[in-house]
């Protein structure tokens, strides 16, 4: 029964993540790839649960190498999807790092699990269970337990940073994502805890072991789901606006003819354009913009040509940059150095 019951919920965090994603409109196919190993991860997990056993058995071992395989890749992958942009790459080094050396120890004790190699000190004492402490995977999982927790606390350190907005707080659109690191950092905690405490016998160690993974498997979907779906990380991911108030039709509307191509290479497009061209009075389109956004119109307008001159730069690098300048209405480098320093 337990079994059926893990299965079921494997599927359904599997088919709850995989809405999430598509909800999300990824389009950083190395994000796309970091989200898509924690599934792998959860898979794993999950798989791990499933299996039984009075004492330490084949399946259980292999289940487990593999498992240990892929938390090499773990903080490479929270690296890639969580830091913010510009911020320091130490994370990801060290994690790259990490992965680099340990895998290929992994390898090389599997292949000597397998028989094909002779017995070697080095990756037996890393990676060696203990017949009377399943738990106990080696003295790799002594730096796992160090290096995980660690970069946790640094990605969550670096979001509290990057994505508070001054005089308006932290972004609701990355509010899931800082949830979900805060999430990572405790149970990483917990489960340093466990390992330490929990008894050497197999039945209570998978008992507090299927229990951990169940809740943190429960966690990281319910996290993603209700988070990554939620409104103002759409509004976010589609516009790269903070959204402060509350989402409305209207709103929306003033926002895509705010960034449509040909309002934006002219020059003069300002409030009466672009109230004319969303059908809505110019009072209430500062209104709206005012009390769902908390900008300006100007910073409106700004945001969209800057986001429009990256993008055609990344795309024409050769072309001359007042061509450039001119496509997206902004008439003088003054005007444009000038929208760049208020953003």
């Amino acid at each position: 029964m337990l079994q059926l019951g893990i299965t079921l919920f494997l599927l359904l965090s599997v088919a709850a993540i995989v809405r999430t994603l598509r909800i999300m409109r990824l389009g950083n196919a190395l994000q796309l790839s970091a989200l898509a190993f924690k599934i792998i991860l959860n898979f794993l997990g999950a798989a791990l649960m499933l299996v039984t056993g009075s004492e330490l058995p084949t399946t259980y071992r292999a289940v487990a190498l593999a498992l240990i395989f892929f938390q090499f890749l773990n903080p490479v992958a929270l690296t890639v999807y969580f830091t913010p942009p510009k911020a320091s790459p130490m994370p990801l080094a060290l994690s790259v790092l990490f992965a680099g050396l340990m895998m290929p120890l992994l390898l090389w004790y599997g292949l000597i699990e397998l028989g094909l190699l002779a017995s070697h000190p080095i990756p037996v004492s890393l990676f060696e269970f203990h017949a009377r402490n399943p738990l106990n995977f080696g003295s790799w999982s002594i730096l796992y337990k160090i290096l995980t927790p660690a970069i946790l606390a640094t990605l969550i350190y670096q979001q509290l940073t990057h994505y508070r907005v001054k005089g308006r707080g932290f972004m609701r659109a990355k509010l899931w994502e800082l949830i979900y690191l805060i999430s990572g950092f405790a149970r990483s905690i917990m489960l340093v805890a466990l390992l330490e405490s929990v008894p050497g016998s197999f039945e209570t160690a998978y008992t507090i072991v299927t229990t951990a993974i169940g809740l943190s498997l429960f966690l990281d979907t319910g996290i993603i789901l209700v988070f990554a779906s939620s409104r103002p990380v759409q509004f976010y991911r589609d516009h790269g606006l903070h959204l402060t108030g509350h989402w409305s039709p209207e709103l929306e509307r003033i926002v895509t003819e705010a960034a449509r191509p040909e309002h934006l290479v002219n020059s003069k497009f300002q409030l009466a354009e672009l109230a004319h061209a969303a059908q809505i009075p110019s009072y209430r389109v500062t209104q709206i913009v005012s009390q769902g956004l908390g900008i300006h119109i100007k910073e409106l307008i700004n945001h969209f040509r800057l986001r429009r001159y990256d993008a055609l730069e990344r795309e024409r690098p050769k072309e001359r940059k007042k061509t450039l300048l001119a496509e997206c209405g902004f008439n003088s480098y003054a005007t444009y150095y000038a929208a760049r320093k208020s953003k």
